[in-house]
């Protein structure tokens, strides 16, 4: 007789395991929290989780350095930069008076003998006899130093010059003191109430201006990161610079694409 050999029962184990999500630290320089809020409104993707650091160029730098986050969007790139940088839209650096100031532009020469502290009177510039009270952020900032390279020059910052530690301290700041002149980004300024940007030399920062870069201080937002991004950064940062997304950022700021 031949013995029976039950045939090998095949069992199928079905997991209900989620898939781990992958988890993306953004850095973003404080003047550019608008793209911030961009992004997490937008990016909606199935298993991808966004956090957001905001802070000054120099320290995101950093953070980016030990790993902290995964890409910095920063205004300034090292000159010795060893890593991964491509711009994603261009901002502009405004100077920010209080919102009842009746000085509407100035030329760049007056913005320079503003910010070295050269004309300390509103009247030297079409506006009230009184003292102009300067406001600035620290050494290593994105709009500090496109104001130091494109309109200080070798001119030095005036040592009276008040330094806030973010942009919302800066806007609050000028927004309490008619006297007083201050600066961020052209994407941010329009969210703070009581300031206004001056125009300089005859020509406003608008999307146009800064996307044409006829704006004088129209300067990149750059992402940067350690290597060449890949994976689930690399599918963001290219998001970013998909024609539709442009169209959209195109409306506050000037496109890179």
């Amino acid at each position: 007789m031949s013995a029976c050999v039950p045939e090998p029962v095949t069992v199928q184990v079905v997991s209900t395991a989620e898939p781990i999500p992958v988890h993306l630290w953004l850095g973003i320089e404080d003047g550019a929290e608008p793209v911030a809020d961009f992004i997490l409104e937008r990016y909606q993707v199935e298993g991808v989780v966004l956090h957001v650091v905001s802070g000054s160029g120099p320290i995101l730098l950093d953070d980016l350095g030990a790993d902290q986050v995964d890409v910095a969007f920063v205004y300034q790139v090292p000159e010795r930069w060893d890593g991964w940088f491509n711009p994603v839209l261009l901002d502009g650096v405004v100077l920010v008076v209080h919102q009842d100031n009746p000085v509407q532009g100035v030329s760049r020469q007056a913005a320079q003998e503003i910010l070295a502290g050269q004309i300390k009177d509103w009247a030297d510039v079409g506006g009230p006899v009184g003292e102009i009270v300067l406001h600035g952020r620290a050494f290593g900032s994105g709009g500090r130093s496109v104001l130091t390279e494109r309109v200080l020059e070798s001119q030095r910052w005036a040592i009276t010059a008040e330094i806030e530690v973010s942009e919302y301290e800066m806007m609050t700041a000028v927004a309490a003191d008619p006297a007083a002149i201050g600066y961020g980004m052209m994407g941010s300024v329009a969210r703070y109430d009581g300031v206004r940007p001056l125009v300089i030399d005859g020509i406003p920062a608008e999307p146009n201006t800064v996307g044409t870069q006829q704006y004088l201080l129209t300067t990149p937002l750059y992402a940067t990161t350690l290597i060449e991004p890949q994976g689930e950064l690399r599918a963001l940062l290219s998001w970013l610079q998909s024609p539709e997304i442009q169209a959209e950022l195109g409306q506050v700021y000037g496109r890179v694409r």
